[in-house]
């Protein structure tokens, strides 16, 4: 029997700079662990994201932690083999890292959301419905695997998918709101604030993501009737979190995605700059009720939840044509090739 081909998943993730690395790649591992042996190298994990880690690979490799990017390469370079696939998530892995790491690989792949820079990488993954080819520097060799065919989303989210048959003029709106694995900002308490501050019938689910340290800020709520706060939730809970929902409040990133494929109105939230490409493609393409800025006023933030039957039609629809439940398919034949 053959031996599998081995793939090394890079990235980090922790309170300051979010999970969404991390989860990316958790998602390409769980759609690739049945084809290939899957390590994953990391800067000290927490305890959470170790064991998230350990339910989608066969192996974690703890990296010292430095923020010397050249040193981090060196210490990467020590658990490579000549025959790995390599796959990189994060923002410190430029032109000059990837270099560094094609040299000591069998083939090197990026996932990427900025655009920006040089690419050596063989394959580049960009998951965004409105980024092209022509759009990146990259290497004549390079690949592209681009769009929601490629979304970055846990493989459980497409088996779990149903049409969505709930009405969105409930007479009490169950709010789902979660903005990421870390919240720096804490813009899940403005928001909550807003909510609870007009005279709406809302039932509000809060969910914080293993990296948020804000917990402390959330204990004037634990009396409230109205306000459900939950943390660290597995895939399935989550699933049934949103199917559970009227409406979700979610960042412009992977947890929107998981929101459409699952078929649920949502409002996106721009919580950070390099989300500023999907917020693009929510608006033009109406997946989502709006899209709003993290310090969006009160009464728009409620205007943007008022029940219009048409406008929340359009938006499930317009979902189901862009998520067709293949992914997994297309990244494990696209990997083969490799």
């Amino acid at each position: 029997m053959n031996r599998k081909a081995t793939i090394v998943f890079r990235a980090d993730g922790n309170s300051e700079i979010g999970l969404g690395h991390v989860m990316r790649c958790v998602a390409l591992c769980e759609m690739l662990q049945d084809v290939f042996y899957v390590k994953f190298a990391i800067q000290n994990p927490s305890a959470p994201i170790l064991q998230l880690l350990h339910s989608a690979v066969s192996e974690v490799i703890p990296l010292p932690e430095t923020k010397n990017h050249r040193e981090d390469a060196a210490h990467f370079l020590t658990v490579l083999s000549k025959e790995d696939i390599v796959v990189l998530d994060g923002y410190a892995f430029d032109a000059a890292y990837q270099k560094a790491i094609k040299q000591q690989c069998r083939s090197l792949v990026y996932i990427d959301d900025l655009v920006s820079g040089h690419q050596y990488a063989d394959v580049l993954i960009n998951h965004n419905g409105l980024v092209q080819a022509s759009d990146y520097d990259a290497s004549a060799y390079t690949t592209f695997l681009l769009g929601t065919g490629y979304a970055l989303v846990r493989k459980v989210f497409f088996d779990k998918r149903t049409a969505n048959k709930d009405a969105g003029n409930k007479i009490k709106k169950t709010i789902l709101i979660n903005l990421g694995g870390a919240d720096p900002d804490n813009i899940s308490l403005k928001i909550v604030h807003a909510l609870l501050a007009v005279q709406e019938n809302y039932s509000i689910t809060l969910i914080l993501g293993a990296a948020n340290k804000n917990g402390e800020s959330f204990k004037p709520f634990q009396a409230s009737p109205d306000v459900i706060i939950k943390r660290s939730l597995s895939a399935e809970e989550m699933i049934d979190e949103i199917n559970s929902c009227t409406v979700a409040i979610v960042s412009c990133s992977t947890i929107a995605y998981e929101v459409c494929i699952l078929n649920k109105p949502f409002i996106g939230v721009l919580t950070a700059a390099n989300q500023a490409s999907n917020a693009a493609f929510f608006k033009k393409n109406n997946l989502s009720l709006d899209v709003l800025d993290k310090n969006v006023e009160e009464s728009v933030l409620v205007k943007s939840l008022e029940f219009n039957a048409g406008k929340w039609d359009e938006t499930l629809n317009q979902q189901k044509l862009f998520f067709d439940g293949k992914t997994a398919e297309r990244f494990q034949q696209a990997f083969k090739k490799i």
